[in-house]
């Protein structure tokens, strides 16, 4: 089983790219929905936002379910680590006594953080750190500064991209 949880930055910060950040999402899902039929391999997905607050709004639902967001209001402050680590939290909730299960946690985002109650820098790191190899911590930004800075909190650099926000 393959859990992947989406997390979006929603701040003010991503107001002029809120909208692409919106077709990202769509577009992972239906890749996500297209390569579990592909592999019949499940697919189960989580979705967070976030800005001064962390909020999930789908928990762990089979990505063949119709998944389409359609307009995030950008507005407040960016608790981005604590967004994360709910997420990889919730996660580490799901029984694996059962069966093959992997983990992706990724995040859309600019990449900025200055809210986060929960989890500062260090602890931040602690935590993916010590995540077993069956996790996979990515995210999308939309340029080198958002690579450098959640670089800086410990996501590996191999899985920090940057995507296109003009297209």
């Amino acid at each position: 089983k393959n859990h992947v949880s989406i997390v979006l930055d929603k701040s003010s910060s991503m107001s002029c790219i809120i909208d692409t950040a919106v077709q990202v999402f769509n577009a992972q899902i239906e890749t996500l929905r297209l390569k579990s039929l592909k592999y019949e391999q499940e697919t189960r997905v989580s979705f967070y936002t976030f800005a001064n607050d962390v909020d999930c709004v789908i928990n762990d639902v089979d990505v063949a379910r119709p998944m389409v967001l359609d307009k995030v209001q950008a507005n407040g402050m960016t608790a981005m680590l604590d967004a994360i680590g709910l997420a990889i939290d919730d996660s580490k909730l799901i029984s694996q006594k059962y069966g093959d299960h992997s983990f992706f946690i990724y995040c859309i985002t600019d990449g900025e953080e200055n809210q986060s109650h929960n989890y500062s820098k260090n602890e931040f790191r602690s935590l993916l750190s010590g995540l077993p190899d069956n996790y996979t911590v990515a995210a999308f930004v939309p340029n080198s500064a958002g690579i450098d800075a959640l670089a800086g909190y410990g996501v590996p650099r191999g899985c920090l991209e940057i995507w296109d926000t003009t297209k």
